[in-house]
């Protein structure tokens, strides 16, 4: 434990660094993989330590980092209550937010330069190719910064709960239509946002999408049926013993 906080390291973070470690000798840019491996690290640890800080101030806790390439397996604990909820749910985000404002400003203030606005999550697996920005090292390392931290703020807005999407999206719907029917909605707006997007990567030829989008569709719908087992009355009562 680190400050009463228990850290793990997930397998695919570990297989992730070393494919790119590996990748990086045969081709000779291992010092971009270096840098962007130590960011990863570094940027998923603060993912974590945002949802920590924010868990503890509306009364929860999150004392169990399981680190993986998109931020924490293990999600934060909150009240019982949907605001509580988001908002433990948002520090992670939030976080990662943070970063990209400052790199945003530093990149402004000392290369003026501003950086582009990321719309697709996936940028992350392209920061490799930023190392040898014309601007020097420096410009670079921080350019790469902002990317990873984009990009981890994108992918946990996606309505999956594999990421925070998924529990923020219930967290909004809770109030409006009660837990069991958030999450049983947000289980379905991830398997619908799931389909275009699998065949969107059949259509591209992009086999390792596919699977990542085949996973997280899959994720979403052993959810709602293990919900459903369950039903509205065993649900609510679970939760009322919890």
């Amino acid at each position: 434990p680190w400050l009463g906080v228990r850290i793990g390291l997930h397998f695919g973070l570990i297989l992730a660094l070393v494919f790119d470690l590996a990748g990086a000798l045969s081709r000779g840019s291992w010092i971009a993989s270096v840098c962007r491996a130590g960011l990863t690290g570094a940027e998923v640890l603060w993912h974590e330590i945002g949802h920590h800080i924010v868990a503890q101030w509306v009364g929860g806790r999150h004392d169990d980092f399981v680190l993986w390439p998109a931020g924490g397996m293990v999600p934060p604990l909150a009240p019982p209550q949907a605001w509580p909820s988001f908002v433990a749910n948002a520090g992670g985000i939030a976080a990662n937010l943070l970063v990209c404002v400052i790199c945003a400003v530093a990149l402004y203030a000392r290369w003026n330069v501003w950086p582009p606005l990321l719309w697709n999550p996936f940028a992350v697996f392209c920061i490799g190719q930023l190392w040898n920005a014309p601007a020097g090292a420096g410009f670079s390392l921080v350019l790469m910064l902002y990317v990873l931290s984009a990009s981890l703020v994108l992918i946990n807005l996606l309505p999956f709960y594999w990421f925070d999407g998924g529990p923020l999206l219930q967290a909004i719907l809770w109030p409006w239509t009660g837990l069991y029917k958030a999450i049983n909605i947000t289980c379905i707006v991830g398997m619908v946002v799931a389909v275009p997007l699998m065949l969107l990567s059949v259509y591209a030829q992009q086999y390792l999408a596919l699977l990542v989008w085949a996973l997280l569709f899959f994720s979403s719908w052993s959810k709602r049926r293990q919900l459903q087992a369950q039903g509205p009355e065993e649900y609510g009562l679970g939760l009322a013993l919890s």
